[in-house]
């Protein structure tokens, strides 16, 4: 589950709601200033990656000395392959300053992450009132389709992010 809009789990917690990884675009709201551009990948631990579907999980791997990550790892297999083999074959790795950088966004994310919330929900308030509007897509309006999906799933708030449509 791509979490981006999710605020570093600040809004949307995935996993409780069944997704298996989830993935944090860390560059938007973890880090929150554009400065460093990093991800993060969540392995909720509630997958059977020995299905037979995932042979680069459940077989045993060639680059990495016959190791069976399914075997040796069960339900942590797939972190522990993106760690072992993804990282080391692509090369990702973060400098220490980027990480700096991210964890110093990531102290104050409840409180951009609840102003941005404040001010997005304000904001479409306001526009679907304004007579040149036409609609406002916003999920913490009450006239929106995804209202009470948006109570249900969203924590903290419906988000920071709106759309809306000029007459």
């Amino acid at each position: 589950a791509d979490n981006t809009f999710g605020a570093g789990g600040y809004l949307c917690q995935p996993i409780k709601w069944g997704a298996n990884v989830v993935l944090h675009a860390a560059t938007k709201w973890i880090g929150g200033h554009g400065n460093s551009m990093g991800g993060v990948a969540i392995d909720g631990g509630n997958f059977d990656w020995g299905n037979g579907r995932y042979p680069l999980i459940s077989e045993p791997s060639e680059g990495y000395h016959g190791f069976n990550f399914w075997e040796n790892c069960g339900d942590q297999a797939f972190a522990v392959r993106a760690r072992c083999e993804v990282l080391r074959d692509t090369g990702a790795c973060q400098s220490p300053f980027n990480s700096f950088l991210l964890l110093q966004g990531l102290e104050t994310l409840s409180l951009r992450v609840q102003r941005s919330v404040d001010n997005a929900l304000e904001m479409a308030q306001w526009l679907e009132k304004h007579p040149k509007i036409e609609s406002v897509n916003y999920p913490g309006l009450k006239s929106s389709p995804f209202h009470d999906l948006a109570k249900k799933y969203l924590t903290n708030g419906f988000g920071g992010v709106l759309t809306f449509r000029v007459k």
